[in-house]
């Protein structure tokens, strides 16, 4: 067969997996900065955890709760 047709029929394959990827339905909420691997578990106290979590919501705000 004609290489040509391989081609074709992949550059119609990879656009069309391209457009049926669904985007993420909401962005992630806002919050601090977070390290790779790990993420917040060095922010996070040992104590009081209540009382971070709430400063963290009146800093960044609570539109996703």
């Amino acid at each position: 067969m004609d290489p040509l047709i391989y081609v074709a029929a992949a550059i119609f394959l990879s656009v069309l997996f391209l457009y049926s990827r669904k985007p993420q339905a909401y962005p992630y909420p806002p919050g601090p900065p977070a390290d790779p691997i790990i993420g917040h578990i060095r922010k996070l106290p040992r104590v009081k955890l209540e009382e971070k979590l709430h400063e963290w919501a009146q800093e960044y705000g609570e539109q996703y709760l």
